[in-house]
């Protein structure tokens, strides 16, 4: 309780570990705790504090080892998430931190977003660089401003983890992320979960729109992606689609059409197309 008081119980007699853990204290261990049926045992336990400290985070080029500015950077643990961007000598300082172990990721339209493994962070290791790659990719792993749009009453994109539906057996929301993704969130119609009816996209549509990119660069310009879909249930006939189009500022060309029944629909499916075959790769 917020007092620090507590209270727990086991049914069975005899010689106990107790654990305590708080974040920002280090934990406790007390062993040798008697406990005897029909009797309360008081056990105080006292926790000591953490001293916080900075942690730096540096986000830089992978091809130049320049700065990048403006980077979203988001440190996670099992008891903290820390989120911030980068100034203008890409460098993003979270103050008053605890020692944990946390991962760390960084993001920014025009780089390829980058997850780092777990590790211990404290007063005496206490910056992270990190590396991105130039180009556009999204992983969704950092929240790098999609647009959603739409009139759909119910079942508007969501960026988040997502949670599993099923219909008849049949797989409907995905439950995780693609594969070998970078973090585990998507954008999803949807993440309340529940019937697969609850949470779908009904009573008009929803607009996921990336921010603009240059497709004017030397070399082949492409589109590539990973996608799921499902139709199915409901009264009639299934009559739902999505579309994956290109805009250009003039002219929209459709790269995909998915219906219901089209094959590898409920699962997670690549994608690519090459700009050309469907409009002049412009900036």
């Amino acid at each position: 309780g917020i007092d620090g008081l507590y209270a727990t119980g086991w049914a069975t007699a005899g010689t106990y570990t107790v654990q305590a853990t708080a974040p920002g204290y280090y934990p406790a261990t007390i062993t040798g705790v008697q406990l005897v049926n029909g009797q309360v045992t008081n056990l105080l336990i006292e926790l000591e504090p953490m001293v916080p400290f900075d942690i730096t985070c540096n986000v830089i080029d992978a091809g130049s080892s320049s700065p990048i500015p403006n980077a979203s950077v988001v440190l996670k643990s099992a008891n903290f998430t820390l989120s911030g961007t980068t100034d203008a000598n890409g460098a993003c300082v979270f103050a008053g931190v605890f020692s944990d172990t946390y991962t760390a990721g960084a993001g920014r339209w025009g780089w390829h977003s980058a997850c780092l493994n777990a590790q211990a962070l404290s007063s005496t290791n206490n910056t992270v660089q990190i590396t991105l790659p130039a180009g556009y990719a999204d992983d969704f792993s950092i929240d790098l401003d999609w647009e959603v749009t739409g009139d759909a009453t119910t079942g508007l994109f969501e960026l988040g983890d997502p949670v599993g539906t099923t219909n008849g057996g049949n797989a409907c929301n995905p439950e995780n992320d693609a594969p070998a993704d970078c973090g585990g969130f998507a954008y999803v119609t949807g993440l309340a979960g529940g019937n697969a009816g609850d949470d779908d996209v009904d009573g008009g549509s929803t607009v996921l729109t990336s921010p603009i990119f240059d497709a004017s660069g030397a070399g082949e310009a492409h589109v590539s992606y990973r996608r799921w879909f499902y139709n199915g249930g409901g009264s009639g006939s299934p009559n739902d689609q999505l579309l994956v189009q290109l805009d250009n500022g003039t002219t929209t060309a459709t790269l995909e059409t998915v219906v219901a029944g089209a094959s590898g629909n409920s699962s997670w499916l690549s994608r690519d197309h090459r700009i050309a075959d469907f409009l002049a790769p412009t900036s």
